[in-house]
């Protein structure tokens, strides 16, 4: 009993000691939200959870966004689901993340640049677009796809 006693309070104090270094998952608790709202709820929705206590709130940036999320699932059908593709941590307080949001049809990326204040995480820029490149930039950690699938110019064995 007195092995179990102490296994527990050994996971207590540890549990304390994470809470109070890494509080709160910060994908989970800004973005992941938001992307919870978009497959529920809708782009606008998705939008406000993402702008919410942030510069975006009630700007037209954050309605152009929405607008364009509604006019992308128009043309390539409906949001499935958002798959994070590289956290990147800039200091103490800012991280980006990268995404991939896939519809139907296309899928489109997206950048969140998430900034600590002094209570929370809130969202200070969002970009979207449906080339890889522009969000993706070459010094992003992404596996090479011709490591995996060599070309025929690399790889002699298929001449």
């Amino acid at each position: 009993m007195k092995g179990l006693y102490n296994h527990v309070i050994y996971g207590l104090g540890l549990s304390i000691v994470l809470w109070v270094f890494f509080p709160v998952n910060v994908f989970a608790e800004v973005v992941g939200l938001g992307i919870a709202d978009y497959d529920r709820k809708g782009a606008e929705s998705a939008m406000n959870r993402w702008v919410e206590d942030g510069p975006l709130e009630g700007t037209d940036i954050a309605s152009q966004h929405v607008d364009f999320l509604k006019n992308f699932e128009s043309e390539f059908g409906s949001f499935r689901r958002g798959d994070i593709v590289q956290r990147s941590l800039v200091g103490n307080s800012v991280q980006l993340f990268y995404l991939v949001l896939a519809y139907e049809r296309k899928p489109l990326f997206a950048r969140f640049i998430v900034f600590k204040t002094t209570n929370r995480w809130i969202i200070t820029e969002i970009r979207f677009d449906p080339e890889i490149d522009t969000i993706f930039h070459e010094n992003l950690m992404l596996p090479r796809l011709d490591a995996r699938f060599p070309s025929l110019e690399t790889d002699r064995s298929f001449r």
